[in-house]
């Protein structure tokens, strides 16, 4: 309609098919187009009618006069419309149809076991249930085959196999089994420890394997819950970066060292401080507490190693030698000797009764970065990236591993050595053949310091990434049951 009566005439039809159902309520026609009213019983007060002329009335108790043509225009609209309405409707039930035979068709894919048409035609037919089950029967297929590559020993065909399936559909138990397995293999990362600000130094694990503790350039100590991945306290106090940790043996305790130059000793179950030696105006680099939990042991920049008695830290010997910082030290098994790697390329062998120096190793022309004891065999690390293996008592080098600098350690059976460095990747080699038998990837920084729980199963390293990780060590390295 035109000028004013348009407007509110659409405002009660809207242009659709049930317009007259709802607010048309009377026509008439009238002499006069103009607005007529109503009486109390809402009836309209119509003048002498004329045949050219309509009327309109609303449930609002309004009447609006429209000329013949505009009605007759009006109606016609409302043809259109309603025949349009049939219209789509009848091109809704094609299309209907025409999905229909398009899951259908799908359907029949999808027996044939061709995923990728079947997940297409599926798409088209906006058949969201049915794509469902096709992701499901192809990850079951792929699942199928990665355990069968497993079996075969194919672990990266099963590491493929498992990723696809976890892709198409996440968390089935399934591809969570395929997984586990393929982890316990060949190994890989369980969990990361976040939390510190700043590059992560060092790292440890207690007596039993349930804590861990890390040390960082924030100057904070991190105490976790191993198994669940959590932090249970933090331990403020050092001055300067921490850049070392160790538990006593029966856990009670834990030693850091750090380069304010400072040792301390720890509540494990309190998260309290309990000792500090003085500041001398030295760097603390490392620490290490001995078999039977009676001393620790601390290097500094001042090339010298100190003992220290537990639990009162008095100082029991210092011990001269190196020309230069002495950045790693270790116990003997046996807890008879005490083991210093220093920067002057060279590792020494101290008596703890006399506190006399009984061996020197001269490690080629590298800094000693890191050494580990175990059995009758020492393995140290060098910025050279080599990894050697000792005999201690006859203090002959016996096998060399390349490609890592930084930290190392043997395992218990001394079948293994791991080695952690710059490269950013935990490597393992067996013994034996001298082979690199697995690498574990996951930091993004180097890799400062290792730890093998009691299990032997898991790995903890830390790194300037500012995490720490625990990783799952391929099954040959688990002891034996």
């Amino acid at each position: 309609f035109f000028s004013s009566r348009r407007r509110h005439t659409r405002s009660l039809c809207d242009w659709s098919s049930d317009v007259c159902s709802s607010d048309l309520q009377l026509f008439a026609s009238l002499t006069d187009p103009e607005v007529a009213t109503t009486d109390g019983a809402g009836h309209a007060k119509l003048p002498a009618a004329r045949p050219q002329q309509y009327v309109v009335a609303t449930a609002t108790g309004q009447v609006w006069i429209s000329p013949v043509s505009e009605a007759r225009d009006w109606q016609l609209r409302l043809d259109e419309k309603s025949r349009a309405s049939n219209r789509l409707t009848e091109l809704a039930a094609s299309r209907e149809s025409f999905r229909t035979e398009l899951a259908a068709a799908a359907e029949a894919k999808l027996k044939a076991r061709q995923f990728a048409p079947a997940r297409y035609l599926a798409g088209l037919a906006q058949a969201q249930s049915l794509i469902g089950t096709v992701n499901r029967e192809e990850a079951a297929d792929i699942l199928q085959a990665g355990n069968a590559a497993f079996e075969h020993r194919d672990f990266s065909a099963a590491r493929a196999a498992a990723e696809r399936a976890e892709a198409l559909v996440p968390n089935l138990p399934t591809t969570r089994e395929l997984q586990r397995r393929i982890l316990e293999e060949v190994g890989g990362e369980l969990k990361t420890f976040k939390g510190h600000t700043a590059p992560v130094t060092c790292v440890a694990v207690s007596p039993d394997g349930v804590l861990a503790a890390t040390g960082s350039e924030d100057r904070l100590i991190k105490i976790w819950d191993v198994k669940a991945g959590t932090e249970l306290r933090t331990l403020a106090g050092h001055r300067a970066a921490v850049t070392g940790v160790a538990f006593s043996p029966d856990g009670r305790w834990l030693v850091s060292s750090g380069r304010d130059g400072t040792i301390r000793l720890w509540d494990v179950g309190t998260g309290t401080m309990v000792k500090a030696t003085d500041g001398l105006g030295w760097q603390a680099l490392c620490v290490a507490v001995s078999p039977n939990g009676r001393y620790v042991a601390s290097g500094g920049d001042d090339n010298r190693a100190k003992i220290y008695e537990l639990p009162g830290l008095q100082l029991v010997r210092q011990l001269s030698g190196h020309g230069w910082k002495v950045g790693c030290i270790a116990f003997s098994p046996d807890g008879t000797s005490l083991i210093t790697g220093s920067e002057d390329d060279t590792v020494k062998f101290w008596n703890l009764s006399d506190g006399q120096n009984t061996q020197t190793l001269r490690v080629g022309f590298a800094d000693v970065t890191g050494l580990s004891c175990a059995g009758r065999l020492l393995a140290t690390a060098g910025k050279d990236k080599e990894i050697r293996l000792w005999n201690p008592s006859t203090g002959r080098e016996l096998q060399v591993f390349h490609g890592s600098r930084g930290a190392v350690q043997l395992t218990a059976n001394t079948r293994y050595v791991i080695a952690g460095g710059d490269d950013q990747a935990v490597r393992i080699w067996e013994i034996n053949t001298g082979k690199e038998i697995a690498t574990l990837t996951g930091h993004t920084g180097a890799i400062t310091s290792l730890a093998i729980p009691a299990t032997s199963k898991t790995l903890l390293t830390s790194s300037t990434d500012g995490t720490a990780k625990l990783w799952q060590l391929p099954r040959r390295l688990w002891p034996a049951e």
